[in-house]
């Protein structure tokens, strides 16, 4: 009865599709579908070429043939997809015409198979904002490298905003690793093609995973991106109690940051805030650019008074600062604004 019933409204959805068609002078240009699709809803959905923006969240049910059909839309400028299984075999045929020609921004729910087919249709700078989310039980940092190379060949002159995305169903870490193995947390190395990218203005990765990225790294990542406006590298993973958990960023991230990106203006990321500077005075001491900094750390009380007016020394024009404990407290500090009498520190 449930077949049925999907069918008879597939079969409708799909008259509906092809009655506004045909009705329309210009022919439709927007269109969200979600649930399950049938063969003759796939079918009419192949033939809305003129569609302009696209949001397609039916999972299994996307086929190749309709992705391939979707590539070839002319007009095409948006496009969210939710494309969990098929067979990525049957994409890597020649399509007939130009693949994704006008697309300009993409969100993509799928396996990383899926979303490497899917990059290789991208026509060479067209692509503004990207933003992916894998599917998947465990993390595979390395499954990550051949789509960002990808990624930066067809968008290093085009590429704004770029998303990454993974909350694995097993992403807590057993009590019992003390070292956390590279594959199973987000560095620096998989990203390193997009370099190439200079326009780049935001980038956030996502994630219930460690972000292992170290100042060295920062200091390299803000050299690709000098025009970087948004950068959110997580707070604090979700691990379990047992588990020993300190941040590899220190203090020394916020000046190569400050040195690099001129233009940053939001932050969130993780820190230790017990990590002197090391005596360095090449750094530079201030931008007047951020706004607002969101900080995760496993310090203490005193620490972190001390790391506000540090943040204040390097960013005299922030608006903002909110630091997140592992033991469930936010404190947000507003400089410039009369501090109140009770305390900000609130429980999350």
């Amino acid at each position: 009865a449930k077949a049925d019933l999907q069918y008879d409204l597939g079969k409708r959805v799909a008259e509906i599709l092809r009655a506004v068609q045909t009705s329309s002078l210009d022919g439709l240009c927007e269109l969200e579908l979600k649930g399950h699709l049938t063969p003759s809803l796939s079918y009419s959905l192949g033939s809305l070429n003129s569609l302009r923006s696209l949001t397609l969240l039916c999972g299994s049910t996307v086929t190749p043939r309709l992705l391939l059909e979707i590539a070839s839309f002319p007009h095409l400028e948006d496009l969210r997809l939710q494309a969990t299984h098929f067979d990525t075999d049957r994409c890597r045929t020649t399509p007939d015409s130009v693949t994704f020609p006008t697309l300009r921004n993409l969100r993509l729910q799928s396996t990383h198979s899926v979303m490497q087919i899917i990059i290789e249709l991208l026509q060479p700078s067209t692509i503004e904002q990207v933003h992916l989310e894998a599917h998947g039980p465990a993390l595979d940092i390395t499954a990550w490298s051949p789509i960002m190379d990808t990624l930066a060949v067809k968008a290093s002159h085009s590429l704004r905003s770029l998303t990454i995305e993974h909350y694995p169903t097993d992403s807590t870490v057993d009590s019992s690793d003390h070292v956390v193995a590279e594959s199973n947390s987000f560095t620096l190395l998989p990203f390193k093609a997009l370099k190439a990218c200079r326009g780049l203005r935001r980038f956030t990765i996502g994630t219930t995973s460690l972000i292992n990225f170290t100042d060295r790294e920062i200091e390299e990542m803000s050299s690709w991106w000098p025009h970087l406006e948004y950068l959110d590298l997580g707070t604090l993973p979700i691990l379990d109690e047992d588990v020993p958990y300190q941040p590899t960023l220190s203090v020394k991230a916020l000046h190569h940051l400050a040195h690099r990106c001129p233009n940053l203006r939001d932050l969130v990321l993780s820190l230790d805030l017990s990590q002197s500077l090391d005596g360095d005075t090449d750094l530079p001491r201030s931008q007047s650019s951020l706004k607002t900094l969101r900080v995760g750390h496993t310090s203490n009380a005193t620490s972190t008074s001390e790391f506000i007016q540090t943040v204040l020394s390097i960013f005299p024009s922030i608006e903002a600062i909110k630091c997140e404990t592992n033991d469930g407290e936010t404190s947000v500090v507003e400089p410039g604004r009369q501090p109140k009498d009770e305390d900000t520190r609130v429980a999350t």
